[in-house]
């Protein structure tokens, strides 16, 4: 008796092992759900607005780049005046507390699902002081 029990024992473990196997490889395969990941290269434009001043080129900065690949923030020219720095807006406001491209923080460009999709180009504005 206690072999017969023995054998159906092992027999129903087989056989659920063999279902559960089955079951796995049969398993319907759910479509990953689509998530957002943020872009980690690209870049942005830097453009220079002198007030006046010499034109500057614009600088292409590069995302997740080496370090040594960013440039100095260059400084502008005008004839009878004193550079007082870059400003991050037009009415010279809030001031840009960098010396290379690498300290200026980009400004991400969001899609619906809050996903990075690229930066905004950014102009800095020259401000001068009149050499007296």
């Amino acid at each position: 008796m206690k072999k017969i029990i023995y054998g159906i024992t092992i027999g129903i473990i087989i056989l659920l092992t063999g279902i559960l196997m089955i079951k796995l490889n049969m398993k319907e395969e759910k479509p990953i759900k689509e998530e957002c990941h943020s872009i980690t290269g690209g870049g942005y434009n830097i453009t220079f607005n002198t007030n006046s001043g010499i034109g500057i080129s614009d600088i292409h900065v590069c995302i997740a780049c080496p370090p040594d690949t960013y440039e100095e923030l260059p400084i502008p020219e005008k004839v009878g005046y004193i550079f007082d720095g870059w400003y991050y807006d037009s009415e010279l406001t809030k001031k840009v507390n960098a010396t290379t491209t690498l300290d200026i923080t980009p400004q991400p460009i969001y899609e619906q699902e809050n996903c990075i999709t690229g930066y905004k180009n950014i102009t800095l504005h020259a401000k001068w002081s009149i050499i007296e």
